[in-house]
C-alpha cells in the first residue's frame, strides 16, 4: 500500500512542541489477541506518534494517556540513533468508535519523556481519525 492510499483511510495531526505535526501516512490495526487499537503516524522528518488504546474505548469518553495499562502514547525520533519517548501524562477523548465499520476518531494531548535523555516533548491539540482499521 502506498503511504496516499493509507491518508486516505485517515489523518492524524497535533502540535509538537509547539510546531505544526501531520503524518504523511497512517495505519491503524486492532489486535484482537491483545484487544488493543494501535494507530500509527509517520512523517518523512522522522518524528513519529503512535498511540494505543483498549478497543472497547467509546464515544464521549476519556481516558488516561499515562503509558501504564491499555492506554499508551509514543513519540518516535529518528536521526543517528532512533529514541523513544513514552507518555507520563495526557488524555484521549474517543469521538466516535463504529465497531461495525472499524472507525475511530479521537483528540489527545500528552507529555513524553526518553527512558535515556531529559528530552521532554509536549503533544497538544492531537486529532486522529481513521476509517477501515485493520483487525489481525
Amino acid at each position: 500500500m502506498s503511504g496516499h492510499l493509507l491518508l486516505v483511510n485517515g489523518s492524524f495531526t497535533a502540535q509538537v512542541n509547539g510546531e505544526p505535526w501531520a503524518a504523511e501516512s497512517v495505519t491503524a490495526l486492532l489486535c484482537e489477541q491483545v484487544n488493543v487499537i494501535n494507530i500509527y503516524g509517520e512523517t518523512d522528518n522522522g518524528v513519529d506518534i503512535s498511540i494505543s488504546m483498549s478497543d472497547d474505548v467509546t464515544r464521549g469518553n476519556t481516558y488516561p494517556l499515562t503509558g501504564n495499562g491499555d492506554y499508551s502514547a509514543n513519540i518516535y525520533e529518528a536521526g543517528e540513533t532512533s529514541s523513544s519517548h513514552f507518555s507520563e501524562s495526557g488524555e484521549l477523548t474517543i469521538l466516535k468508535h463504529d465497531t461495525e465499520n472499524n472507525i475511530i476518531e479521537a483528540e489527545f494531548y500528552f507529555k513524553a519523556k526518553s527512558q535515556s535523555s531529559e528530552t521532554v516533548y509536549d503533544i497538544s491539540e492531537g486529532e486522529v481519525s481513521y476509517s477501515g482499521y485493520y483487525v489481525q
